[in-house]
């Protein structure tokens, strides 16, 4: 994977990759590594980009529940429209 990777592009194929979903804390542990010292990589800043595609109906919430810092913790997976679309228009980066 290479840094260069658009990081909302990164989280769709992190969720791609992993059927039973992921929550904002995996997603950022598994890129974290490509995007050191940028802002926009937080759990914070993944939770949103991933509230953001459950928005447009790329992906959706499967469980949540609530951490004991008292966050609510959301796991997303990618719906079939989310696939089909990113397959067209992202397809390179998957």
């Amino acid at each position: 994977m290479a840094a260069t990777m658009p990081m909302r592009f990164n989280i769709i194929k992190q969720i791609i990759d992993s059927p039973d979903g992921l929550n904002p804390q995996q997603v950022y542990e598994r890129i974290s590594p490509y995007y050191k010292g940028e802002k926009q990589c937080s759990e914070k800043e993944i939770d949103a980009q991933l509230m953001s595609l459950k928005g447009t109906g790329l992906v959706e919430i499967t469980n949540t529940i609530e951490r004991s810092d008292g966050f609510l913790e959301s796991t997303y997976v990618i719906t079939a429209y989310g696939r089909e679309r990113s397959q067209k228009y992202i397809g390179e980066y998957l």
